[in-house]
């Protein structure tokens, strides 16, 4: 069995040793090339997201001036059915009174034509 004496003391001396030791050197130099690989991976990945964000920012610009064109058409086409809409109104309105003007004609030929002939 060991001693927990010893073991305390064994966890002391690793616990002291300064950043500079030697011992330490081959794992600060993994611990690094770790940190910098990852600081790339990082990047990389910014760089992608900023890409992808300038992208993006270009179509919704393009979007937005198509949208602002497809608006104006609309508005364009909106006022033409009103106006079309306007005419049929009218034009509405003048048959009915062409066919209430057409039936008070047919009813005073009628009744001159009865007039006439009971003449």
């Amino acid at each position: 069995m060991s001693d927990p004496d010893a073991e305390y003391e064994e966890d002391d001396e690793v616990a002291e040793l300064h950043e500079n030791h030697p011992l330490l050197r081959r794992a600060q130099v993994a611990l690094a090339k770790q940190l910098n690989a990852q600081k790339s991976r990082v990047e990389e990945q910014l760089k992608e997201r900023s890409e992808d964000l300038k992208v993006a920012k270009g179509r919704r610009e393009t979007i937005g001036v198509e949208l602002y064109g497809v608006q104006q058409q609309l508005a364009r086409l909106q006022m033409t059915l009103e106006k079309t809409h306007d005419n049929y109104n009218m034009i509405n309105r003048i048959r009915e009174q062409a066919e209430e003007d057409l039936k008070n004609l047919r009813v005073m030929t009628s009744d001159r034509l009865k007039d006439t002939v009971e003449n």
